[in-house]
């Protein structure tokens, strides 16, 4: 079931870009059924929000060439604004928070992500004991 809303030539859309250019790994998280869509001016770019109250959040950068990136970005801040919504990024990668903040955006750190190779993650001894309950 797709969110209210989005058509079926949306959804594929999307999808489209994100075949070609998602490059993090929430990129497949975008085509959720939750998510609703904001393409880029260029049609080039897709942003893939929840509107929340009065905040519209988008899940990680836009996805689409690095070039459409600040016109997707100013894209998406204005159509918040005529839809009276705050925009936000989730999740953002950190390549580009010099962008965001050049367009009046503030970073907060929330967390990190790790990657931890389970074939070599040592869980011996006392203070490893809940890691090895884990496998």
């Amino acid at each position: 079931m797709l969110s209210r809303g989005i058509t079926v030539s949306d959804r594929q859309r999307a999808q489209a870009i994100v075949k070609q250019h998602g490059r993090s790994s929430l990129a497949r998280f975008t085509l959720f059924d939750d998510k609703h869509y904001y393409f880029s001016p260029s049609g080039q770019s897709v942003i893939a929000y929840v509107p929340k109250g009065r905040g519209a959040i988008a899940l990680g950068d836009p996805i689409g060439p690095s070039k459409d990136r600040q016109e997707a970005i100013v894209g998406f801040q204005q159509f918040c604004g005529r839809n009276d919504w705050y925009p936000a990024f989730y999740q953002t990668l950190p390549d580009d928070l010099e962008l965001y903040a050049s367009l009046g955006l503030q970073a907060l750190q929330i967390g990190e992500e790790s990657i931890v190779d389970l074939h070599t993650l040592y869980t011996r001894g006392q203070a490893r004991k809940k890691l090895a309950n884990l496998n």
